[in-house]
């Protein structure tokens, strides 16, 4: 929304009402009337567009005009909406904190299992890196159907 040659013009600005200013989108001599236009526009522009039913529409509505009322008027900006920019960097943030945590978890059980295991089938167990490389999507290739039977281990147990 606006008029202006590139974003970073809006960011020069010292403040967001001055980069509303530079767009075009906020009249300093009638605030009062551009906040009414800025709020139409932003809602039949934007918000029309949105899938999401009456309530939530209604809402986004309400918290669009009193927000740029606020920001504009009372030089306050108060929102319950998390910014977009902030979602994306907590989203990404927790989810590499929920790999690594997978990960260390995978890795104690494979590192507990082969160690209770001790492979007395002389290497038929799967290794370490082929239970750290198993997924849902990528099972092992390891085939429990190839073990030999020990030497001193009764027909019936290997069976």
């Amino acid at each position: 929304m606006g008029n202006f040659v590139e974003e970073y013009s809006l960011f020069d600005q010292p403040t967001l009402q001055h980069s509303f200013v530079h767009a075009h989108l906020l009249d300093e001599a009638n605030v009062g009337e551009s906040i009414d236009k800025l709020a139409w526009s932003y809602i039949t522009q934007q918000l029309a567009g949105l899938p999401a039913g009456t309530n939530t529409f209604d809402r986004y509505a309400v918290a669009a005009y009193s927000t740029i009322r606020e920001l504009f008027l009372n030089n306050e900006f108060h929102t319950t909406e998390l910014p977009s920019v902030l979602y994306c960097s907590l989203t990404t943030i927790t989810e590499q904190k929920i790999s690594n945590y997978i990960h260390k978890r995978k890795s104690t059980l494979v590192d507990y299992l082969l160690a209770k295991l001790k492979d007395p089938t002389d290497g038929h167990l799967p290794t370490r890196d082929d239970g750290m490389n198993t997924a849902l999507e990528r099972p092992c290739s390891w085939d429990p159907m190839d073990i030999s039977m020990s030497s001193n281990q009764p027909l019936v147990s290997y069976t």
